[in-house]
């Protein structure tokens, strides 16, 4: 997963404990990459103040507010239909998603490759006709936040990526927009590793050292402790709401350029 530009502003705080022994912490040239989408199982929030009334001389006291009333409307997954590639496409918390690309791709029984385009409707419902034959559907959100396009391969409900589904009898997906978990197909490995960030939906965090001055500088000694604290400063790129993060990692031998 390429590491993505920053999906929410953030206030962050970098502090590293070291040794007493660590005098040489002028030389000390570190680099911290970002990739702030969210990370591996992670969500974030906002904390936000509420707005009181003024009164007293000179103001009137505001009436009640009245709570707003939503009625939720369930969309329900088309039924399955020889020949038809029907499903539906939500948020991370169940909202119908319009607007996102469904690729249908795969071989007929002639043995012809094909590959079909259609997106889904305001509902986050799709169906495209296509011929008998064996296929493969994947899906993309294509989306703009904070004056920045980026683009999400969405999480299919029942894991299978591959050119496995049989279009005589129907064929049925289901995607969801997700921004932390697992991608299909996908199992936790050992953490803080430089490739268990690329397994998961999302972005991640790295730090880098960069060099200064001759080699062999010990950048952290055994013992030493990087932590980071991120704190959202809006709603996520789905309008979810998370919550504070801290990260923090305790380096258990030392640190060199070589």
């Amino acid at each position: 997963m390429a590491a993505l530009a920053a999906m929410t502003f953030w206030f962050l705080v970098a502090r590293i404990t070291l040794c007493p022994s660590c005098s040489f912490l002028e030389r000390l040239y570190a680099r911290f990459h970002f990739a702030i989408l969210t990370f591996s199982s992670i969500c974030f929030s906002v904390d936000r103040s509420g707005h009181k009334n003024l009164s007293g001389s000179g103001f009137a006291k505001s009436p009640p507010a009245k709570k707003a009333t939503t009625k939720k409307t369930v969309v329900s997954t088309p039924p399955r239909k020889p020949l038809f590639v029907v499903g539906r496409v939500s948020t991370s918390a169940g909202k119908p998603l319009s607007g996102a690309e469904i690729s249908i791709y795969g071989t007929t029984a002639r043995g012809d490759r094909t590959h079909f385009e259609t997106t889904t409707a305001a509902n986050g419902l799709f169906s495209q006709r296509v011929p008998d034959g064996i296929y493969g559907v994947g899906a993309q959100l294509k989306t703009k936040f904070n004056g920045k396009n980026y683009i999400f391969n969405l999480h299919p409900e029942d894991g299978k990526t591959g050119v496995t589904h049989d279009a005589a009898q129907g064929i049925v997906k289901k995607f969801r927009w997700k921004i932390s978990g697992l991608k299909p197909g996908e199992a936790a490995g050992t953490p803080e590793t430089h490739t268990e960030g690329r397994k998961y939906h999302g972005g991640y965090v790295s730090v880098s050292i960069q060099e200064k001055g001759f080699g062999g500088i010990v950048y952290f000694p055994k013992g030493a402790t990087i932590v980071i604290d991120m704190t959202p400063r809006g709603k996520l790129i789905d309008g979810s709401v998370g919550r504070v993060k801290t990260f923090r990692r305790t380096f258990d031998a030392d640190v060199t350029s070589r």
